[in-house]
């Protein structure tokens, strides 16, 4: 598992370094992730999983951090317009696909709290493919 979060790391620099400009290269450039955000970061720690458990939810966070980024990869190649719009509903449509996974995986009251960690996840991650604003951290 220690190799997809490498792997998905690998991508964000990758598809930085192709797509040249751009809202994720200028996060990154400057340090911020959404995974590495201490809100993040404390949200997951309040999960209080299983060691199997936390390996599904990081499967699952590296599918959906991978799905997003390839998406504005490919919308920044194909010069789409309205990107921090289309981001947001691409965003949504991969959490959804998280929360699939973690449903079957999290007994009722850590699926509540997983709520509240795929809402700090998810906010963090459209803010990285917003234009300009100014990034908290």
């Amino acid at each position: 598992m220690k190799t997809r979060w490498l792997y998905a790391l690998s991508v964000v620099f990758l598809i930085t370094a192709m797509v040249g400009p751009s809202y994720a290269q200028q996060a990154v450039g400057q340090g911020w992730t959404p995974w590495a955000d201490p809100e993040v970061r404390q949200a997951m720690s309040n999960l209080r999983m299983s060691k199997d458990q936390f390996e599904r939810l990081r499967g699952a966070v590296a599918d959906f951090l991978d799905a997003s980024i390839s998406e504005y990869a490919s919308m920044r190649k194909q010069q789409k317009s309205d990107i921090p719009r289309r981001m947001k509903q691409a965003v949504a449509r991969h959490a959804r696909k998280m929360d699939k996974e973690m449903r079957t995986v999290l007994d009722d009251d850590q699926y509540m709290l997983y709520e509240q960690y795929r809402t700090v996840l998810t906010t963090k991650t459209k803010q990285m493919f917003a234009p300009s604003r100014t990034r908290r951290r």
